[in-house]
């Protein structure tokens, strides 16, 4: 007797296991959209959604012929999408765009003009006529290369939009500051955790609940996905760590300052001085009982000038 019921049992646990693992095949557990691009990945993800894209769909509703569509229909950035299912989970392949290049415009008539005082090394004109030939040293807002000019066969003005490449040296004074004493926020040690079951797209809180009680924290997520026979279940535990960040008055040495301010300065230099050559720099330091202010001057060498529209009147001759 007791085997019957032993081999009853066995075979109840076995339709179970077999009917959700049957359910468990034709339903989606998990969408997967393959980019770096977060803001992409959320426009995709909110698109899929509305076409029902989602935890527990039934997989064989779907046609996702009609979907990759919509998706590239949809969204500009990407030239193709490809979903793919194994199983029940589901993977959208992204090949985005390529940005078009901003194409000047050459219909507007305008001046190229120096952004600063200069010395002009080096011009080359496409279009317009040179107001400032290699030797030039010229000032802020001068015309560099003029888009309106006459004819050299008459007396007649001409509008064109200045084009060409002008090399230049020229000086750039940067400031930077470090402060010796600042206010930062660091972990107290203090925290405290909600922990979540997540069954398909329902959300249920157990464990410690409670409102977030500290002003500034950090959260560190941990979810830890349910498998049975190598694939994945629609249970998940989701397991999120509140950690409390207090403010603390952080006081650095002289020594220390300058390092910080060196580190700035390379910063800077990779970042917004990487199309120019430096030729010089000179740097003029004041330390206060607050601060350190390192003023760097920059003699730099480089492309230069900047477009400024010709203002036409439509009745001028």
């Amino acid at each position: 007797m007791k085997k019957f019921k032993f081999l009853f049992i066995a075979l109840a646990f076995g339709i179970v296991i077999f009917s959700v693992m049957y359910f468990l095949s034709n339903r989606i557990v998990s969408v997967n959209v393959e980019t770096n691009n977060e803001n992409l990945r959320k426009k995709i993800s909110f698109i899929l959604e509305n076409n029902n894209v989602k935890t527990g769909t039934y997989i064989p509703s779907l046609n996702f012929d009609k979907i990759e569509n919509r998706l590239k229909i949809s969204l500009n950035e990407i030239s193709d999408a490809i979903i793919n299912r194994n199983g029940s989970e589901i993977t959208v392949k992204i090949i985005e765009a390529e940005k078009k290049p901003n194409i000047a415009n050459t219909e507007n008539p305008c001046n190229i003009i120096a952004e600063c005082d200069m010395k002009i090394c080096d011009a080359k004109v496409y279009k317009g006529k040179l107001f400032a030939p290699a030797g030039s040293e010229i000032r802020q807002g001068d015309i560099i290369i003029s888009g309106k000019y006459k004819s050299e066969k008459s007396e007649v003005s001409l509008l064109r939009h200045a084009d060409g490449i002008i090399k230049a040296e020229f000086k750039k004074e940067v400031v930077f500051t470090q402060k010796k004493a600042d206010i930062k926020l660091s972990e107290s040690g203090k925290s405290y955790s909600i922990k979540k079951l997540k069954f398909f797209s329902l959300n249920l809180n157990f464990g410690n609940h409670k409102k977030n009680i500290y002003s500034n924290f950090i959260v560190k997520q941990n979810t830890k996905t349910l498998s049975l026979f190598g694939k994945k279940m629609p249970v998940s535990l989701i397991t999120s760590t509140y950690k409390e960040k207090t403010p603390c008055l952080s006081i650095c040495s002289d020594e220390y300052a300058s390092e910080l301010i060196t580190k700035q300065k390379e910063v800077f230099e990779k970042n917004v001085l990487s199309d120019y050559k430096i030729i010089n720099s000179e740097s003029k330091t004041e330390i206060s009982d607050d601060s350190i202010t390192q003023t760097v001057t920059y003699t730099l060498y480089g492309s230069v000038g900047t477009r400024q529209d010709i203002l036409v009147c439509p009745f001028a001759n």
